[in-house]
């Protein structure tokens, strides 16, 4: 059974920091599965229920998932860039990846409720259908956001202490293995085509790819917020940067920006959203084939909603019956498509039953809503019977994500 990726990213970081190991041209390249339809999205029960459902939509172009190979590349620079974007929340207002739902809505109204007493509720959200985004990163903006980022933590020895925990056998050159892959230019990419039964070899500049360490969340969510601030900045317009700038202004900012990776949401008053979307226009092209207007970024449209009604991460929010933001994923998305639990770092010694049984609980704790909870509930049903469930049961009831009671709340019948 193929070790997981997890497993995989310890073990080779473990050797990276007992081993004296000399980084070569050899040892980084992506390599990338092409998803047919989108063919992959689901179980085979699954995909056959989304292909009679309304939902069935698949993709009329195939993509792919780059992952990144070799003990250099998917290594000790993957797990040290999670450490940075744990940092990162901490010091960007507008950087919320990995946060849940309750965090996230708590973390808007935070930053918004100035905004909604200033202009006494008359507040907009602004999101933007981004089409292609990775594939229009420019090379010249990744040195002047990424390389220059990381360029500024290298000044502060930002590796040195991240490491100094470690028992490491060659700090310099582990520093300078991670700088190369912090700082990589040019990627190779290895593309298996199973349609074809071919395999192709590529040099790539420009292209974010999803195996990245740090330019796909942390290069994506960077480089995003700083196009919309330069939009705002551009509109004349104020907005939240780092957290003690805010403390000082009192958060009286005119623009609250919430980025992760490519997604992005602004919000505003109607009056200024009215100026954004005619600057948009200047700055962002409207047509994925035109990569040398403005930024270089495509957004085919953008969406402008009451400021409760937000389109970000593929979410679904509403003010619930005490006027409190709740925010949620899509059903329709968790329930067709969707493959997340807590333990899917387990997935490569897990059976496919256990898999969609804690697929539904997953749906289960986060979908409001009586008809989510009664599918999930019939979806699971008798699974704990199963004998393959005993070692794994343990540590569901341990982590609460455990229900053979189909329990409705006020909430859920308000959701409905």
């Amino acid at each position: 059974m193929p070790v997981n990726k997890h497993k995989k990213y310890r073990l080779n970081a473990i050797k990276l920091l007992t081993e004296t190991v000399r980084y070569k041209n050899s040892d980084l390249y992506y390599k990338a599965m092409v998803k047919l339809f989108e063919r992959f999205i689901a179980t085979a029960m699954q995909w056959e229920r989304y292909k009679k459902s309304k939902y069935y939509n698949p993709s009329d172009r195939p993509r792919n998932v780059a992952t990144p190979q070799g003990i250099i590349g998917n290594g000790l620079p993957t797990l040290l860039a999670r450490d940075l974007i744990v940092r990162m929340k901490r010091y960007m207002s507008g950087f919320c990846h990995g946060k849940n739902n309750r965090m996230l809505s708590e973390h808007i109204m935070t930053h918004i409720t100035h905004l909604l007493i200033k202009y006494e509720g008359e507040v907009v959200c602004i999101s933007a259908d981004g089409s292609n985004h990775d594939g229009h990163q420019h090379i010249r903006l990744m040195e002047l956001v990424d390389f220059k980022f990381f360029d500024l933590l290298h000044e502060q020895h930002w590796l040195e202490n991240a490491l100094r925990a470690y028992p490491t056998s060659d700090l310099s050159s582990i520093i300078h293995n991670c700088n190369i892959i912090y700082k990589e230019r040019t990627a190779k990419l290895t593309v298996n085509w199973k349609q074809l039964k071919t395999v192709s070899h590529f040099k790539i500049e420009g292209t974010v790819l999803s195996g990245s360490a740090t330019k796909t969340t942390l290069g994506n969510t960077l480089r995003v917020y700083l196009y919309w601030s330069y939009l705002c900045k551009c509109c004349g317009l104020t907005y939240n940067d780092l957290y003690d700038s805010e403390v000082t202004t009192a958060h009286t900012y005119d623009v609250f920006i919430l980025v992760s990776g490519d997604d992005v949401v602004l919000f505003c008053c109607k009056q200024h959203s009215d100026l954004l979307h005619r600057t948009y226009t200047i700055l962002f092209s409207q047509d994925k084939a035109k990569k040398k207007f403005g930024l270089g970024q495509c957004v085919e449209k953008l969406t402008i909603n009451p400021w409760y009604d937000i389109d970000f991460c593929s979410k679904v929010s509403y003010l619930d019956a005490k006027s409190r933001l709740i925010i949620t994923r899509s059903p329709a998305k968790a329930i067709f498509q969707s493959n997340y639990h807590v333990y899917c770092s387990e997935l490569g010694f897990m059976p496919s039953i256990l898999h969609s049984y804690y697929v539904s609980e997953c749906i289960r704790h986060e979908l409001p809503g009586s008809l989510s909870k009664a599918y999930t509930f019939m979806r699971s049903y008798g699974y704990s019977q199963d004998p393959r469930f005993e070692s794994y049961w343990v540590k569901a009831v341990k982590r609460g994500k455990v229900s053979n009671v189909l329990q409705l709340t006020d909430d859920d019948y308000y959701a409905d």
